[in-house]
């Protein structure tokens, strides 16, 4: 496992909170190894890229917050009547 030192012990990503108004609100958090979203979206790989494209079919929006050393957060936000 690449970047992780031995030893060490990531948290799982889960949903760490669910918020519905006229929005429904997600957020995933870990503490791994963090990555620069700029790079990642640029990359060969799709699930950022994926996950980016359908928030934006519901008319909502991804937040990608991650840097090296500093684990990531993922928040999505979709208009509550996309989701009806």
């Amino acid at each position: 496992m690449a970047g992780r030192r031995r030893g060490t012990r990531r948290r799982p990503a889960n949903p760490d909170s669910l918020t519905l108004s006229e929005r429904v609100s997600v957020e995933a958090v870990d503490d791994g190894v963090g990555f620069v979203p700029s790079q990642a979206l640029c990359g060969s790989g799709l699930g950022l890229i994926g996950m980016t494209e359908r928030s934006k079919m519901l008319g909502g929006k991804l937040v990608i917050d991650s840097s090296p050393g500093c684990g990531t957060t993922i928040r999505l936000y979709v208009p509550l009547a996309a989701v009806s």
